[in-house]
């Protein structure tokens, strides 16, 4: 009889590499803030100019890359209902970049974390790491802005990525998304500085 359990003793290891990594990036994500704000002006005029220079710049890479970047996959391949933008994608296929950057944030989280067809590379590293940066320059700005859904859709779009290579690497039976969990869970842990 086959092991049912999505988790197996054997990728705690694996998991511990995910929180590693996540941890990580959050210090580097913490480092570079503490030099963003070294260099921030304190003039109000300079702010406000900051804040609409890096508003343009994130709206724009986010729609460039939806624009831009498209790969499509199978609309019915999407477990979360309404998840997906069909942008330059023929009809009954989303495109991932898109959907992710331009959809409901919490839609895309949850469709990470839960899909079993596994998201193309490209998809997660500019999903994860283009999140990332953008983060990191938006994070302190005068205006209003989260930090808690960003850092877990990049630590989502990051640990599923490696669940997905350890996936081919180890086990065809590893679930990519339990990675998503631990990755999110990490980046989130390093950038508040606390344990999870």
């Amino acid at each position: 009889m086959a092991d049912k359990s999505p988790i197996r003793l054997w990728e705690l290891p694996l998991f511990v590499i995910v929180a590693i990594i996540g941890g990580l990036l959050g210090a580097i994500f913490n480092a570079c803030h503490r030099q963003l704000f070294r260099f921030r002006g304190k003039i109000r005029l300079a702010r406000l100019l900051e804040t609409a220079i890096v508003v343009v710049a994130s709206s724009s890479f986010s729609l460039a890359m939806a624009y831009y970047v498209t790969i499509c996959r199978p609309k019915d391949s999407v477990k979360v209902e309404e998840f997906g933008i069909q942008l330059n994608c023929p009809h009954g296929q989303i495109n991932e970049i898109a959907s992710i950057f331009l959809g409901i944030r919490e839609d895309a989280i949850l469709s990470i974390l839960t899909d079993d067809i596994s998201y193309d590379v490209r998809t997660l590293l500019i999903a994860g790491f283009g999140n990332f940066i953008l983060m990191a320059l938006a994070f302190g700005l005068p205006m209003p802005a989260g930090l808690f859904m960003p850092t877990i859709l990049t630590g989502s779009c990051l640990g599923r990525l490696l669940g997905n290579r350890f996936k081919q690497s180890f086990s065809p039976d590893i679930f990519p998304g339990a990675y998503g969990i631990v990755g999110a869970t990490a980046l989130l842990g390093g950038i508040q500085r606390s344990s999870m």
